[in-house]
């Protein structure tokens, strides 16, 4: 598993589980959330969710469902098929 090295801060000491003993990268959750929900995958895009895992409360290996769940509740779904909203303070 990599370590995300492009990132400092918070969202460097999350890690996506999928399975017992199945992770990925942090790039590859964002990628696939965008995906996944509709949103233009853009370098704009990837980098507001990255603004929302910062505010992610825990830190460690995080369950990929969870995760999902937790920003599904932050980001307004009306954003579909476009950019995703800034996170609110």
């Amino acid at each position: 598993m990599s370590d995300n090295k492009n990132y400092r801060g918070k969202i460097d000491r999350i890690r996506v589980a999928f399975g017992q003993d199945q992770r990925y990268e942090v790039d590859y959750f964002v990628y696939q959330y965008i995906k996944s929900r509709g949103y233009t995958v853009t370098s704009k895009n990837q980098g507001i969710l990255h603004e929302y895992l910062e505010k992610y409360p825990h830190s460690g290996t995080v369950m990929r469902d969870a995760l999902t769940a937790w920003l599904d509740e932050r980001i307004p779904r009306g954003w579909i098929h476009s950019a995703i909203p800034e996170p609110q303070e």
